[in-house]
Formats: C-alpha cells, structure tokens, sequence
C-alpha cells in the first residue's frame, strides 16, 4: 500500500522528477500531495519543482546557448 493505493509494483509510484536522465527531487526538498478526486483521499507526493528544476528540465534537450536564448525569448 502507498499512501492508501494498492499497487502489485510499488516500485513504479515515483515522487520524484524525472530530469536528465535522473529522478530528482525538488532543490528544497519540497512537494504536494496528488488526490483522488472521488473522494479527496491522498494518493502519493509528487516533487514540487521550481523554475530553476523546470529550465534544467527543458535545457537538456539543447545545447545550452540554445537553451538561455529560448528562455531569453520568452521573457520578453
């Protein structure tokens, strides 16, 4: 049982991020409750990530001048 939902697998439940390559959990450590909406019960924690784990997220998947100009852009 993970938090109140039965899995075969409990492996497969993740309260991390997934970025890079790599499950992270958020800079400061923090996170928020997922619930059902059938009946308001907690489900699991998920990583509660900030802007900076996002850009790091995203930036992966280009080389980083790409990825500052892209972020740049949509600043504007």
């Amino acid at each position: 049982m993970v938090d109140g939902c039965a899995l075969k697998d409990p492996s497969l439940l993740r309260d991390r991020a997934y970025i890079d390559g790599q499950w992270t959990a958020a800079d400061d450590g923090g996170s928020w409750a997922v619930g059902n909406p059938a009946d308001g019960s907690r489900i699991a924690s998920v990583a509660d990530l900030s802007a900076a784990e996002t850009r790091r997220g995203h930036c992966h998947l280009w080389t980083p001048p790409d990825c500052q100009e892209i972020f740049d852009l949509r600043r504007v």
